[in-house]
């Protein structure tokens, strides 16, 4: 769709407008990484802010853990912008439509999303159960388990899932 619009705009080809569009966001990434911003007079400034290494909490399994040093990006657009789309009173814009009045029910909550995992019964068949079940299907460090990223393992040798054996 971008590249649409600055075809129509310029008359220039499509793959030119995804070259220039490549170089300008590489061009970004590698002022940014040697930090460096880049101002665009009238439109805003890319940016980023730097996190130091610090402690903190695996929330799994409560473990302490040392989260590593990171840079984020960030952008602010300029006041000149922002008020060239803003609505004002006098806009021939058309205003958003009136919302319903808010009722007073709590929104339904998404579905909990969970792991899959295969636990082996003391007969040697297996159940499908998922992880915030597996305690209540009986759980102990001795159960074998399988998923596809650990093969078949004792739960105790499975480090995700300490919080389930203590």
């Amino acid at each position: 769709m971008t590249t649409e619009f600055i075809q129509k705009a310029t008359g220039l080809p499509e793959d030119t407008i995804v070259k220039v569009m490549d170089a300008f966001v590489d061009f970004i990434k590698s002022s940014m990484k040697d930090g460096n911003q880049v101002e665009m007079t009238g439109f805003g400034v890319f940016s980023f802010k730097d996190f130091d290494e610090r402690p903190g909490r695996n929330p799994r399994t409560g473990e302490s853990i040392t989260i590593a040093p990171k840079r984020k990006p960030t952008f602010k657009f300029s006041k000149k912008f922002v008020e060239s789309i803003s609505l004002s009173p006098s806009s021939t814009m058309p205003l958003a439509p009136p919302t319903a009045p808010p009722t007073h029910q709590r929104p339904t909550p998404p579905p909990l999303v969970t792991k899959t995992w295969y636990l082996a019964d003391a007969a040697g068949s297996f159940s499908e159960v998922p992880e915030h079940e597996l305690k209540a299907k009986g759980l102990t460090a001795s159960s074998m388990l399988w998923s596809a990223e650990t093969d078949w393992k004792k739960a105790s040798d499975i480090p995700a899932l300490a919080y389930l054996l203590s």
